[in-house]
């Protein structure tokens, strides 16, 4: 995918990282797990949800809870190859997955009681544990680099599980250990609660009360709906007791929804802005001619990000501008830096401390080619309006919106209503290390899920100890395609 293009770092002086290196690695390594499951699981028995550049999720329910493996049913020699293998690896599984949970950290083993590791959901995580061994040995193996995973019983606690096996490692979260892991772990730690909905939570609780233990202890049902909305406080109400029906969505042939480079820097006005914006555009520009080439699509937008302190108080605005369609790329680039100027000059939105542009609303790209696209291209889609009209008699018309790592392995069981089941798992600092993470933000999910599958993530930490996470599920045939 990324075979012609090359693994460059941008020089510091720039003053601002290059991130190539991780987007290259993270191919190679999403790549590298999806074969070596498709090739023990088989391409039916997992699905993998891509959570960001480095950070993803595994659903492998329906491998570790059937003794019989559903088969592809392929008609060619590599199909049936494959589907052979898979009923292999299951039928060893019980016997290796007994020496993996041994190489894996149990969180609180003392509180798990030894019939758990021997019931339904106990077999089940024991095999979770087996299938990340198994995915972290082949990516080290073969890629050179160390990944640490978490096994429990949904994405909210293998997330969870994960930081228990790093640097090199994976631990798994067994039911009976749930209640001591809720009591120390801190809100603001919990996947979904880092960012307002966690400190909405946190105002409801003693200044001395800060783990999830503490809100299931102090915050009721009623209390949480009233406070944070039926939906929300219902999910918080069941995730600081371990419980988490977000299911694995697949992405493996979903394309990244937009693509963005932001810089943070001290307060920045013109002229010295016009540095940072230009870096900013020229990169996202590259990038898109990059996507172009490997997904035959191009945006008909950018979002333009930005953040203020006036007066101290952080603001956050954005605005839309149309995606330049100039055939030569210096001038696509000028344009869209004059035209962030015209609109932060014009609305008086400077100093600035942080900036960010955002290629978005891809559509496919017309079979004239690229070139003949950017000279001839004239319209936008009644969801986008232009920043500025084609008139010549310089009236601008602006349309503004409100402003708005691989760190762990996910494998989850299949649902009960009580005892909800999943595993997961994390993975450290890579060989080849990076220098820069990506973050992103999830929606609250919906408490009425009605299955809650088994799930695997993997996590590895950058050179400067930001994560990001890759997430793997069930996903039918088709073409193994990462972004």
């Amino acid at each position: 995918m990324y075979r012609m293009e090359k693994n460059k770092m941008r020089s510091p002086s720039l003053g601002k990282a290059c991130l190539d290196r991780y987007r290259l690695a993270s191919s190679h390594i999403f790549s590298l797990i999806v074969e070596t499951l498709a090739e023990n699981l088989g391409r039916k028995n997992f699905t993998l949800e891509r959570a960001s550049i480095d950070e993803l999720f595994i659903d492998v329910t329906a491998f570790c809870y059937q003794s019989v493996i559903p088969t592809d049913n392929g008609d060619n020699a590599k199909e049936k190859e494959t589907t052979a293998a898979a009923i292999k690896f299951r039928s060893d599984c019980d016997t290796n997955a007994i020496q993996s949970l041994k190489e894996t950290v149990v969180c609180h083993e003392a509180l798990v009681d030894p019939g758990e590791v021997n019931d339904e959901t106990g077999e089940a995580l024991r095999l979770g544990c087996h299938i990340a061994l198994t995915a972290r040995r082949a990516v080290f193996e073969k890629l050179g680099f160390t990944l640490s995973a978490g096994i429990s019983t949904s994405k909210l606690v293998s997330k969870l599980a994960a930081s228990y096996g790093k640097p090199d490692g994976q631990a798994v979260i067994f039911p009976g250990a749930m209640a001591k892991l809720m009591e120390e772990t801190q809100i603001r730690k919990a996947r979904m609660l880092g960012g307002k909905l966690g400190k909405k939570v946190q105002s409801l609780l003693p200044d001395s009360e800060t783990t999830m233990g503490s809100i299931s202890r102090l915050l009721p049902l009623d209390c949480l709906e009233k406070a944070i909305g039926e939906e929300s406080g219902r999910w918080v109400f069941d995730a600081c007791r371990g419980i988490d029906f977000e299911e694995v969505r697949p992405t493996l042939k979903v394309l990244p929804k937009s693509i963005t480079a932001f810089k943070s820097f001290p307060n920045v006005s013109y002229p010295e802005l016009e540095k940072w914006t230009t870096l900013l555009v020229r990169d996202v520009m590259k990038r898109v001619q990059a996507d172009n080439a490997r997904n035959n699509r191009i945006p008909k937008s950018i979002s333009v990000g930005y953040t203020m302190v006036p007066g101290g108080a952080w603001i956050g605005q954005s605005f839309r501008l149309p995606f330049p369609t100039d055939r030569d790329f210096n001038s696509r680039v000028q344009k869209l830096v004059d035209n962030t100027r015209t609109v932060l000059t014009e609305r008086g939105h400077t100093p600035l401390i942080r900036m960010g542009f955002s290629a978005i609303d891809f559509v496919v790209r017309p079979k004239i080619g690229i070139d003949s696209f950017f000279s001839k291209a004239k319209t936008q889609s009644s969801s986008t309006k232009r920043l500025f009209s084609g008139n010549n008699d310089g009236k601008k018309e602006a349309h503004t919106e409100s402003g708005g790592i691989i760190d762990s392995f996910f494998i989850t069981g299949k649902s009960q209503p009580a005892t909800p089941k999943s595993i997961t798992i994390t993975s450290p600092q890579p060989i080849d290390h990076g220098n820069g993470a990506l973050h992103g933000k999830n929606p609250p999910p919906k408490s009425n899920q009605k299955k809650n599958k088994l799930g695997y993530s993997v996590t590895t930490e950058g050179e400067r100890n930001r994560f990001a996470q890759l997430v793997i599920r069930r996903y039918g045939s088709g073409k193994n395609e990462l972004f």
